[in-house]
């Protein structure tokens, strides 16, 4: 469930050595690299969740899908299309398949529904202090500086109001930055997270980066300043590059 292997951060240590087999499924976009460091590569960008590529392989064995496995699938596609609130007419399918072979959908909303700890409620506090916002291309792009937390910070600013959100933390000799954009600026100005930001930050500070158009992180050598103002710069050019595409011709040139 990633599209680069420097997201596995300490874990890469792990992964197996030359000679044996590395199969990666995933539903992101796959990153440039991926497919020299894996034998087999399943991925699908077009679907919400990797829980739904596991059901896939399923669909295509021979083997018995339990109540408790269809659960725990059920957790991930619910997780991944935040509650449906992202979903596809697929994704109703795939989550139907997964209620007929058992599914247990009341257990699914428990287990999903953890209260967030004391050390993640104050870091989201502690960022709405830190925050500064800009108020651009019509659209409001608020960033911050946090220690931890920062994807659950950008959720959080986003409802509060935020367009775009950007938290940035340090972590020992590591910079890890998340970004998050509400589904309409995806829709309407065709700001794509991973793509337009995060992919080439991640090269950018010597790391990596991925995700989805909505919802993307990197990761790499750099201070937070350093990370968050090139993230704002990419963010500004899509944004602008965007503009001037669909700007209309009589506009064009009305300045000579």
């Amino acid at each position: 469930d990633l599209n680069n292997v420097e997201q596995l951060g300490n874990l890469t240590s792990h992964l197996p050595r030359k000679g044996t087999t590395i199969f990666c499924i995933d539903h992101h976009a796959p990153h440039k690299n991926l497919p020299q460091l894996t034998n087999y590569l399943l991925y699908d960008d077009q679907i919400r969740s990797t829980a739904e590529l596991i059901l896939f392989l399923w669909q295509a064995s021979t083997h018995k899908l339990s109540a408790d496995s269809a659960t725990q699938l059920a957790c991930g596609l619910v997780y991944d299309s935040r509650h449906f609130h992202i979903a596809m007419k697929n994704t109703f399918e795939h989550f139907l398949i997964l209620l007929q072979h058992g599914a247990d959908y009341e257990r699914v909303l428990s287990l999903l529904s953890t209260p967030l700890d004391k050390s993640e409620r104050i870091a989201r506090l502690k960022a709405t202090q830190r925050t500064v916002v800009y108020d651009e291309f019509g659209l409001l792009i608020v960033a911050t500086k946090i220690r931890s937390y920062e994807a659950s910070v950008c959720r959080a600013l986003i409802g509060l109001g935020a367009d775009i959100a950007i938290a940035c933390a340090d972590k020992h000799d590591e910079v890890r930055i998340s970004a998050r954009s509400n589904l309409s600026v995806n829709q309407e100005t065709g700001l794509d997270l991973a793509r337009d930001v995060m992919e080439p930050l991640g090269e950018m500070i010597g790391g990596a980066g991925g995700g989805h158009p909505s919802a993307a992180g990197a990761n790499g050598v750099a201070s937070s300043d350093h990370a968050l103002g090139l993230a704002l710069q990419l963010i500004r050019k899509a944004l602008k590059a965007h503009q001037a595409e669909f700007q209309p011709a009589s506009d064009q040139g009305s300045d000579r």
